[in-house]
């Protein structure tokens, strides 16, 4: 994500943890090292797994709920 000119940082939730519909300013990318979570973006819900990847646009609203065994995953934000 570094050579896609992404700021990086890995980032770790419990399980259950939510996070409500909400924006970034900046173009996000999140990357599933491991567990579990699912992001609802619009009216679609991805479920991310270790290895997937969910790119959303700078003001893309989105919200998320973490899986029962807690999720650690990369974090990429544009400059």
């Amino acid at each position: 994500m570094r050579s896609e000119g992404l700021d990086v940082t890995e980032w770790t939730d419990d399980p259950g943890a939510t996070y409500p519909e909400h924006s970034h300013e900046r173009r996000e990318v999140r990357v599933v090292l491991t567990g579990e979570m699912t992001i609802s973006a619009g009216d679609q819900s991805f479920v991310l797994s270790p290895g997937d990847r969910i790119d959303l646009d700078a003001g893309e609203a989105h919200g998320a709920t973490v899986g029962s065994a807690g999720v650690t995953y990369l974090a990429g934000s544009s400059r």
